[in-house]
């Protein structure tokens, strides 16, 4: 992680926090139902929605309700989630300093073949999670629907020229 991310390796503290972090909240074939092992302790179900990659290039915008002539955003580098406060540590390599902000935009996250190959690596552990042949394949190709979104198609029917709405569930 620390390597792959191109960051000094005085942060490798941080690389083995944010680690644990991550694996904290993934499944675990392990567990039962293969639950996380922060869902076997608390008995929620983790959100995943902020975990990003580690040393991911990000824009983290400073104080920004002051009015001052210095740029309210600066290019940095995630290094991990705050404990005590809510929010990214951010490494600032201008200013060779981590703040933490909640104020963070342009964060690199999976892309849609990334996600292929991890659902492959989740079918080789559990063949319970397998997906159908052609939803695999949608996904590969960048079909960006969530799965089990009902959809809405309009379909002929024999009657004189009168069109039906079918629902049916996506992939």
């Amino acid at each position: 992680m620390l390597f792959a991310s191109g960051l000094p390796l005085y942060f490798w503290e941080d690389a083995v926090e944010y680690a644990t972090y991550v694996l904290n909240r993934s499944s675990c074939s392990a567990n039962p139902k293969r639950m996380a092992p922060i869902e076997m302790l608390t008995g929620v179900v983790p959100n995943l929605a902020d975990v990003v990659m580690f040393g991911s290039p990000c824009t983290a915008f400073r104080d920004p309700g002051k009015k001052t002539w210095r740029p309210r955003a600066q290019v940095g580098m995630i290094v991990g989630k705050n404990d005590e406060t809510k929010g990214f540590k951010v490494y600032l390599p201008k200013d060779r300093m981590v703040i933490t902000t909640q104020h963070i935009q342009n964060v690199e996250t999976l892309n849609n073949q990334q996600n292929a190959l991890l659902q492959t690596h989740l079918e080789r552990e559990d063949p319970s999670l397998r997906l159908a042949p052609t939803t695999r394949n949608e996904a590969a190709k960048g079909n960006d629907q969530p799965i089990g979104v009902p959809t809405i198609s309009v379909a002929p029917t024999n009657s004189k020229d009168k069109n039906v709405l079918s629902k049916s569930r996506s992939r």
